[in-house]
């Protein structure tokens, strides 16, 4: 979900495929605008690397950082023995409430402007 943000958040778009090229922004695929803009922008029309040239491998945009748990005190057993289960046991549920604040008037930290 953070990704999809993120993705809106810079493209301002809700669909894909969505091209950022300077200020100009295309969205859905047309092949003649997308060529037309890869060539005012300066971008070759050929490939121009190796053919053994390899992308690296994908990174999130938005990378996942583990919850960690507080190292206050284990779970205290029950009765039985047994640690205790539940929603307390594990901590607060996660919250899918976007965070407060004026994020959408900052661009993200990633993100280089045009």
């Amino acid at each position: 979900q953070d990704d999809v943000k993120i993705f809106k958040d810079a493209t301002k778009a809700e669909q894909v495929p969505v091209m950022m090229v300077g200020s100009g922004r295309q969205v859905g695929f047309e092949e003649g605008a997308w060529n037309s803009a890869l060539s005012i922008a300066g971008y070759p029309p050929n490939n121009l690397l190796p053919p053994t040239y390899k992308n690296p491998p994908a990174a999130p945009a938005a990378p996942f950082t583990p919850e960690t748990k507080s190292a206050a005190a284990p779970p205290v057993p029950d009765k039985s023995g047994a640690p205790a289960a539940g929603p307390a046991a594990s901590g607060p549920a996660p919250s899918g409430a976007a965070p407060s604040g004026d994020s959408a008037a900052k661009p993200p930290s990633w993100f280089k402007g045009f």
